[in-house]
């Protein structure tokens, strides 16, 4: 028990996060290869605030709203609970689509003012109308509907305060008639965010009369309504040229993945993606494209992240611009470019601060309260400090790691060549024949035409290309080096997947295949062979012996299991004292053809030294044992000391917990409420005492609730402390029976004839 449910971390409960939390920060990775002089591994972002200048009529209307808001709060403040929640939904309904564009907010407006002709709605309807729109849909479409729907059954719930509100709705009809906005056909007559889009638009994307060739932009938006105005004009204003296209939830998959593969695909003539929030989930933008453009902003700070990430990811090559509007012309834009800038300040921690900004957005937005940025700025920092993670103790830069991955493969001879023969042998192995083609010049294979038939539905599984229906696609071109993906940009390595060619790892179906099929065959008599290369003078031979070796716990566990080869020297019939180890890498040789007589030659060596080899690995399997078995007992003591530690500091923290924490203030309440009942021991009001009474009742029961859950926490931490130091440790340690070791293959390797290698 390491941890429990509060809202912030323990001094103590700090210095224990690096036993359970591994995390790795961008910037702290970028900021290590700088200081080895080293370009920064990944792309970083600069979120910039794009100044609009709004014409008159749009400053009014956003005037004529605020007072809107204003007047519909006044109204609502005595109201009960549930009115009170209909009347907030209501502003953020339509301060949201007035935040997205004025066209989307007319939209919604004037369904509102439908509504306020027909029967009036309950605040139960409103609620309905509120958890129908936060049900995620997936469908754009469908969430549209839902939001005209509310736009509607709102304007039926505000018939009540209809005459008060009469002179702020009149004021919003009238502005939105100047902007061209009238209901029935809205056109707008000007629209400063579209305006400054399109300029945006001519200084980054184009060349004059032409799109250029290296840049595309993503643009969001929450509304499919905002979406389908702005296809509209862009598409009035560049053409309908296939270079922009759109992407929103509800979309049919084929169509998505079309979107996806052109917007990606540098030769496609696509330079703007406008997509939903729902349209965009999953989605990885980052080949093609470097500027991001928020059109309008979610009050929702993690789906700004989300966003952000579908360009700002691993892949990235260049640095990231995500761009929003402001203007100190419009309170509610101006506040909301103060959130997103200082969402980006603090990403690395939005998660612990995310109620604050909530709380933030729906006080000003909704509530339309005059929230000063010191006093949210004072809130995010508080937050962050309850749950900021510590930073690791030591400085890392990974170099030890990327030489301990270098000797590790040296010692699997782990590389591309050897995973190419790997698969092929396995392969071969089920066909009798070859299967693999190559390289080319690219250092790519390809399967040839003797794919064994147990391995051609995986082969259709995993590798064909775009298979439909009865139609086979074609088998791509296949490597096992990961270089083959890398490309340098910048001196940032940046892997680019292929169309037409696959990478072959351990971790890919064939592999899983080609080593099970292996590991089935390890233990016949076939595997030996013979070679001739270079052996110490003066020998005869040098049997390469490989073993497996294997040892499991008293708990059952395999704890050790490994692959090793043996290089033993053969002069004159007999065995002599095994070479020192080499990595598996060093003991490859080129393929050779041997004679008839090499082959003979090596049977005769067996033959002499046969009983010497299974002498030698009882030898070594006692020496295994007895060293794995001292290994254990150090390692146990080790362990033991660590978990005692570990127990005694968690004992004592629950221990703290139970005095000082919750109880101890609830049985401080409990002397509050009794010297209270006693002040109404007099009193005529006998509700009051019941009250009180009722309350005092209500804490003993809670005191005594966490009592007992504390008192059994701690009983549960020793028994379990029993568990692991008495039982759980000691069979973890503890051999079960003798380790094994058994022999898989064995090369004779003869000495090299005068002139070299036959």
């Amino acid at each position: 028990v390491r941890f429990s449910q509060a809202s912030e971390l323990k001094e103590a409960e700090r210095r224990r996060i690096e036993d359970v939390v591994v995390r790795r920060l961008k910037d702290d990775i970028n900021h290590r290869a700088v200081e080895q002089g080293l370009p920064p591994r990944f792309s970083s972002r600069k979120v910039i605030a794009r100044e609009i200048a709004l014409t008159a009529d749009e400053i009014e209307l956003s005037r004529a709203f605020r007072a809107f808001r204003k007047s519909l709060n006044a109204q609502i403040t005595a109201l009960g609970r549930s009115q009170q929640v209909a009347g907030y939904f209501a502003l953020e309904v339509l301060n949201k689509r007035l935040l997205s564009c004025p066209f989307a907010f007319a939209d919604s407006w004037w369904r509102c003012m439908e509504g306020l002709s027909e029967a009036e709605a309950e605040a139960t309807e409103v609620d309905a109308a509120r958890r129908a729109m936060e049900e995620d849909t997936g469908d754009d479409r469908e969430t549209e509907s839902r939001v005209a729907q509310a736009a509607n059954v709102i304007g039926a719930w505000m018939k009540p305060f209809r005459d008060t509100l009469q002179k702020d709705i009149s004021a919003v009809d009238s502005t939105l008639a100047a902007l061209g906005l009238s209901k029935g056909q809205p056109k707008p007559r000007d629209d400063s965010r579209f305006n400054a889009l399109v300029q945006w638009i001519e200084e980054h994307l184009r060349a004059g009369k032409r799109w250029k060739e290296d840049e595309r932009l993503v643009l969001f938006t929450e509304y499919k309504t905002t979406l389908d105005y702005l296809i509209t004009r862009l598409k009035a204003k560049y053409g309908d040229d296939g270079s922009i296209r759109e992407l929103y939830g509800g979309m049919d998959r084929n169509g998505r993945e079309d979107v996806k593969r052109s917007f990606n695909d540098p030769d496609s003539p696509v330079r703007m993606l406008l997509a939903t929030d729902t349209g965009s989930e999953g989605l990885n933008l980052q080949t093609t494209a470097r500027y991001v453009f928020h059109y309008d902003v979610p009050w929702n700070p993690s789906r700004l992240e989300q966003r952000n990430g579908r360009l700002d990811r691993y892949g990235q090559a260049r640095d990231v611009e995500a761009y929003h509007f402001t203007t100190r012309l419009n309170e509610d834009i101006h506040f909301l470019a103060y959130i997103v800038s200082k969402v980006d300040r603090i990403r690395q921690d939005l998660g612990s601060v995310g109620e604050v900004f909530d709380e933030a957005i729906r006080k000003r937005l909704v509530a339309g309260e005059e929230t000063a940025v010191e006093e949210i700025d004072k809130k995010i920092e508080a937050a962050r400090g309850r749950a900021a993670l510590p930073k690791p103790s030591h400085q890392e830069t990974g170099e030890q790691e990327v030489l301990r991955l270098a000797v590790l493969k040296s010692e699997l001879d782990l590389d591309s060549a050897t995973l190419c023969t790997t698969l092929d042998t396995a392969m071969s192995a089920d066909s009798g024949r070859g299967c693999l083609e190559g390289p080319d010049a690219g250092g790519r294979y390809r399967l040839g035409p003797n794919i064994p038939a147990a391995w051609q539905d995986l082969v259709d599984d995993s590798l064909r290309l775009n298979t439909t229906g009865n139609q086979r696609g074609a088998l791509p071109a296949i490597t096992f080096d990961p270089e083959y993906f890398i490309t340098r940009i910048n001196g940032r390595p940046i892997y680019r997947p292929s169309r037409d060619t696959k990478l072959l790892h351990l971790a890919h179906p064939m592999f899983r295949r080609a080593i099970t099929s292996l590991a089935l065959r390890r233990f016949t008599s076939d595997w030996w062979t013979v070679r001739r290369g270079p052996i110490p003078d003066g020998l005869d031979a040098l049997i390469l012996l490989t073993t497996e070796e294997l040892a499991v716990n008293e708990l059952r566990e395999t704890f050790h299991h490994w692959v090793r080869t043996w290089r033993i020297p053969v002069r004159n019939g007999r065995l002599l004292q095994a070479l020192p180890h080499v990595p598996a890498g060093s003991l490859r040789l080129p393929e050779v053809p041997v004679t008839e007589t090499d082959v003979e030659t090596a049977r005769d060596i067996w033959d002499e030294v046969d009983i010497d080899l299974r002498t030698f690995l009882r030898e070594k399997r006692k020496t295994l044992t007895e060293s794995l078995q001292t290994a254990l007992q150090k390692d146990l003591e080790v362990e033991r000391t660590e978990e005692r530690k570990r127990f005694q500091s968690r004992h004592g923290e629950l221990s703290e917990l139970i005095k000082s924490n919750t109880v101890q203030r609830l049985q401080a309440e409990i002397a509050a409420k009794k010297t209270e009942l006693k002040q109404l021991a007099f009193a005529f009001d006998s509700d009051r005492r019941l009250q009180a009474q009722l309350e005092i009742s209500n804490l003993q029961e809670e005191v005594r609730r966490r009592t007992e859950h504390y008192e059994e926490m701690r009983r549960h931490l020793d028994r379990e402390r029993k568990r692991v130091l008495d039982d759980v440790l000691p069979r973890r340690f503890a051999l079960h029976g003798d380790a094994q070791i058994f022999p898989v293959a064995v090369e004779i390797r003869l000495p090299e004839e005068k002139g070299g290698v036959r």
